[in-house]
């Protein structure tokens, strides 16, 4: 499922699903929350940008706290395996130095 994030008029964040449907949240957490329960992924969120509507662009940070609210939500699983990979990267690492 495909969305579009823009900030309304009252300054709620607004996704626009690509079956016609609204999503409205006051935080970023919650819309992420109510992203993955529509089935969007975070490679399929597409959102406003500030230079060719200023005024419905969200801030970088909503952006970032939603995609990173959303990624986490739909695989936290992933995020334990990454920080393995980077352990057992680190520890190679270390282990090169003492040669």
């Amino acid at each position: 499922m495909k969305a579009h994030l823009s900030l309304g008029d009252n300054g709620n964040l607004v996704a626009k699903l690509e079956n016609g449907e609204r999503l409205i949240a006051a935080n970023s957490q919650k819309m992420a929350e109510q992203l993955r329960l529509a089935g969007v992924a975070t490679d399929s969120l597409t959102v406003t940008d500030w230079k060719t509507d200023p005024d419905h662009a969200p801030m970088s940070g909503q952006i970032i706290a939603v995609k990173a609210a959303l990624r986490h939500i739909q695989r936290p699983e992933q995020f334990a395996e990454k920080m393995v990979e980077l352990f057992e990267k680190h520890h190679e690492n270390l282990s090169k130095l003492d040669d």
